[in-house]
């Protein structure tokens, strides 16, 4: 019974972790790809409008799944709306991608596009299924694992397409700043893949509706425990709270069990 509970909280824990640290270095990121050297030895600082709406996006987005994560109540919702502008995040850079880099038929910035589209389309349909309850969790996963492969795939890319170990290490010191820019990038979605994948995984993803469960639906209980009683504090009535507690995911699956044990094991 408390291994459950324990488990849930340590589940929840590691996926607010991943997603703090996912925020870090999208910051990381963006100090990065502002920094230049307007000399041989001095180093300057500019910002692009782009970094801005991206890292705004980002953070909103970011913190909003962080929010989601750590609500017992209307985490439904909260996760749709984090889901949305984390799709509106990945179609802008996606547009970004299209008019600064026409020459898509270089590798790395076709793929880059791709797979930016993919997860802008994923995320925002991701959001529909939560209205409607229908394969919520299976849409996170898929968008979880296609960021968790692109932040794996687009920095080897990204280094292949510089010529980076090719280049005189005295140049190398002028492409720092640049370097670590995406590379910081790409670790920052690494680990938020790795939380919505986590987070799709390991606990239930509930409908914003409540009309649908996600693809583990929560087992069905026995036909007892959703039994009416005239008394709130009886075992019946405290299993049909319990269990549309679960249903319009104001509770994990995890947190379901330990409780019914509980309630089950007071008989």
């Amino acid at each position: 019974m408390n291994t459950n509970a324990n488990y849930s909280v340590k589940s929840r824990g590691g996926i607010i972790t991943l997603s703090v640290f996912s925020l870090l270095f999208y910051m990381l990121s963006f100090a990065a790809s502002g920094l230049r050297f307007v000399a041989s030895d001095k180093i300057g600082f500019s910002v692009d409008y782009r970094n801005v709406i991206f890292l705004a996006l980002t953070l909103i987005g970011v913190i909003t799944f962080i929010v989601s994560v750590a609500s017992r109540k209307r985490a439904a919702v909260i996760g749709a709306v984090a889901y949305g502008i984390i799709a509106i995040t990945f179609f802008i850079r996606a547009i970004f991608y299209l008019i600064y880099h026409l020459y898509l038929f270089d590798t790395f910035f076709m793929i880059s596009f791709i797979i930016f589209l993919l997860l802008a389309l994923l995320y925002g349909v991701s959001v529909i299924s939560a209205l409607t309850g229908y394969r919520v969790r299976a849409l996170a996963v898929l968008a979880g694992a296609l960021g968790l492969a692109g932040s794996i795939v687009l920095p080897v890319f990204y280094l292949i397409q510089i010529d980076l170990f090719s280049k005189p290490i005295t140049s190398l010191k002028y492409m720092i700043f640049e370097i670590s820019a995406v590379v910081f990038w790409y670790i920052a979605l690494l680990l938020l893949s790795c939380a919505v994948l986590t987070n799709a995984a390991r606990n239930r993803v509930p409908a914003v509706m409540g009309k649908g469960k996600s693809s583990a639906p929560a087992p069905a209980a026995p036909a007892e425990e959703y039994a009416l009683s005239s008394d709130p504090d009886s075992p019946e009535a405290k299993l049909a709270a319990l269990a549309a507690k679960l249903e319009f995911g104001i509770i994990t699956q995890e947190e379901y069990d330990a409780k019914r044990a509980e309630i089950i094991n007071s008989l």
